[in-house]
């Protein structure tokens, strides 16, 4: 029904924690889309030496782009969650209803032989953090996508 109505849905708004089926109505679809719905769609990172190149490609599900936050950067974390090193991702603006955008990012770890957390994070002039849609560990505002 929704795509038929030219309404964006990612299917794993159709599954429960356990990857089970949901019944959904029209009022929940309304309810979790009205504004925006960032979803990360693919995220890729290639580790040279220092340098960490990271890919995110978002989506907005939602009905309206996230005019409401300020940032949206890509970061390294160390191992006690401090940001070791960030780029900003994109202008939110960008985040249209319906498109897709990818983003890249060039960072740089500071001990080459150390282990960092790639993660993103969404957040407003005030400093509040955003979650996104998808199911991935979240802490201290940081959608954490794995270690570089």
């Amino acid at each position: 029904i929704l795509a038929s109505n030219g309404l964006s849905c990612d299917e794993s708004w159709f599954k429960d924690r356990n990857g089970n089926n949901l019944q959904r109505t029209m009022f929940e679809y309304i309810r979790d889309h009205l504004g925006y719905y960032l979803i990360m769609q693919n995220a890729k990172a290639q580790v040279t030496g220092k340098e960490v190149t990271a890919e995110i490609t978002l989506k907005n599900d939602g009905f309206a782009a996230p005019l409401g936050l300020k940032h949206f950067q890509i970061v390294l974390l160390d191992t006690e969650g401090r940001v070791a090193a960030q780029q900003e991702g994109c202008p939110m603006k960008e985040l249209q209803p319906g498109i897709s955008k990818t983003v890249s990012a060039v960072l740089e770890k500071p001990d080459e032989n150390r282990v960092y957390q790639l993660a993103v994070v969404l957040s407003s002039e005030g400093g509040e953090h955003a979650r996104m849609a998808n199911r991935v560990e979240y802490r201290d505002g940081y959608h954490i996508l794995g270690e570089v």
